[in-house]
């Protein structure tokens, strides 16, 4: 990993860099290639917490085409 997250990242919630995302990464393809990613999920509510609503939009379609 690119990473070496520390645990008061993710207190009081998880965050989508924190210990939690490092040690949960999923596979995803994208542009044709398989990349690790933290969570999906975990994304998504990261993302509706920091109101970025375009993330959430692209989260929400890649999930829903899965």
């Amino acid at each position: 990993m690119a990473f070496d997250p520390q645990d008061f990242v993710d207190k009081p919630k998880s965050n989508d860099f924190g210990p939690y995302a490092m040690n949960n990464t999923e596979m995803i393809e994208w542009n044709g290639i398989i990349i690790r990613v933290p969570p999906l999920e975990l994304q998504l509510e990261v993302n509706e917490r920091k109101k970025q609503f375009d993330r959430v939009k692209a989260i929400k379609e890649y999930l829903g085409h899965r």
